[in-house]
């Protein structure tokens, strides 16, 4: 059974996205929207065709916060990161996507993640595959970045877990 509320709050969050983004906004449009149980996903991820997402985490974020998710799991999309992990190892390469998109977010587009998101000044404006390097060579980063993903997590093929 969907959940009526997260849905329509998603779609006017969407929506609100359209009025400002209209790039963004047409890249959203083309991603559809499923429902998970949060025992597939804690929070939203996209797998480069659709969003899915949790109504427990739509419905507890603010409009503003689920507006930053969106613009980030679009951008999971619009930088091609489900296509550009190749052989990487999955959850590092999430991570080292996830600082790419929300360095940019909150020090280009002055975007609010909602509290957990994943960011570090030190990865702003470096690439994904970038970022994935000094993860693996680095032990240090790699278990801070893992220290703090806390509970924004997802399983199956998702690429953005939204945080």
């Amino acid at each position: 059974m969907i959940n009526l509320e997260a849905k329509a709050k998603l779609v006017k969050a969407r929506t609100k996205i359209m009025k400002g983004e209209i790039g963004m906004a047409t890249m959203l449009l083309h991603l559809d929207l499923i429902e998970v149980d949060a025992s597939q996903c804690k929070t939203m991820a996209t797998d480069g065709r659709r969003i899915i997402y949790c109504p427990e985490f739509v419905l507890r974020v603010s409009e503003p916060e689920l507006m930053s998710v969106l613009v980030h799991e679009a951008l999971h999309v619009v930088w091609e990161h489900p296509l550009r992990r190749g052989n990487r190892h999955f959850k590092v390469w999430n991570i080292a996507c996830d600082y790419s998109i929300n360095g940019f977010l909150i020090y280009d587009l002055n975007y609010d993640l909602p509290e957990g998101g994943l960011w570090d000044r030190r990865y702003r404006g470096k690439s994904a595959e970038a970022n994935y390097r000094e993860l693996i060579n680095d032990e240090e980063a790699l278990q801070d970045a893992i220290d703090n993903i806390g509970e924004s997590s997802c399983s199956g093929d998702g690429n953005g877990d939204g945080s």
